[in-house]
């Protein structure tokens, strides 16, 4: 319930979701984006506005942000629950559509890291905080693996094949 509420209720997450899904908002399609975070400055303008002036482009960037942080909260809370494999393996199902059936977000969400690192990098927010940040992406980038490779749906899919 923790995560459902997370994924169903933000708005930003929704429209960074929407790009990944092929959605275009005028001129701002999931290929525009990934090109608009090249610029650090520009791409995180919105973090310090209220959410009722934010462009979608701005939403778009904090629900990546946020979307990352789903990610890298997931996949650790499906490994807590390996003593119910098939609850482990239904809560992850039910957000699948964007980690298994939906190949081309994997080549994009590895795009959104690979910014976040040369951002980390460029930035003057301190060698601590840049380490830090440097271990939430990759973070990141093993939960994305654990959760794009399949281990948590196969307990399910077993399941139901030996009905």
């Amino acid at each position: 319930m923790r995560f459902a509420g997370r994924f169903e209720k933000d708005e930003n997450l929704r429209m960074f979701l929407n790009l990944l899904d092929g959605f275009r908002y005028g001129t701002l399609d999931i290929d525009s984006f990934l090109i608009s975070l090249q610029n650090p400055e520009k791409a995180l303008t919105g973090i310090a506005k209220p959410p009722d002036l934010l462009t979608r482009q701005e939403s778009a960037v904090l629900g990546m942000l946020r979307y990352l942080t789903f990610c890298r909260d997931l996949a650790p809370a499906l490994k807590a629950m390996k003593d119910a494999p098939l609850t482990q393996s239904a809560c992850w199902f039910y957000y699948a559509y964007w980690f298994k059936e939906f190949a081309d977000a994997r080549d994009r969400i590895e795009t959104c890291l690979n910014t976040l690192g040369e951002w980390l990098q460029s930035s003057k927010i301190g060698a601590n905080a840049a380490r830090e940040g440097e271990k939430q992406v990759a973070e990141t980038r093993v939960a994305l693996v654990a959760l794009i490779d399949g281990r948590f749906g196969a307990p399910l899919v077993n399941w139901l094949k030996s009905k």
